[in-house]
């Protein structure tokens, strides 16, 4: 997955990637690697392109797609915490709903 490929980078070849993805180590680090899966922020699609293109075919999209959406998922059917963070969520209202 995402973290591992990452982590199996030298300093050499992880600047590359930086540089090749536009992404800052900052970034990869906060945003991209927490250990806790609902913590992590999903990068756009564009970004997943840069990704796997700077990775020279070791990431593949369903790779990206698993570490950063499909553990989310497992990780609230694991652990039942579906109901908390339901609660914590804002209310998405459309602009066609209408309350009476």
């Amino acid at each position: 997955m995402f973290d591992m490929f990452y982590k199996s980078l030298s300093k050499n070849k992880r600047e590359e990637f930086h540089r090749n993805t536009n992404i800052s180590p900052a970034t990869i680090k906060n945003a991209y690697m927490p250990k806790d899966p609902l913590c992590r922020k999903i990068p756009r699609p564009e970004t997943m392109v840069a990704m796997i293109n700077a990775s020279d075919g070791r990431l593949t999209p369903m790779m990206l797609v698993d570490y950063f959406c499909l553990s989310c998922i497992q990780e609230l059917m694991v652990s039942g915490r579906a109901n908390s963070e339901k609660k914590r969520l804002k209310r998405n209202i459309s602009v066609t709903h209408i309350e009476a």
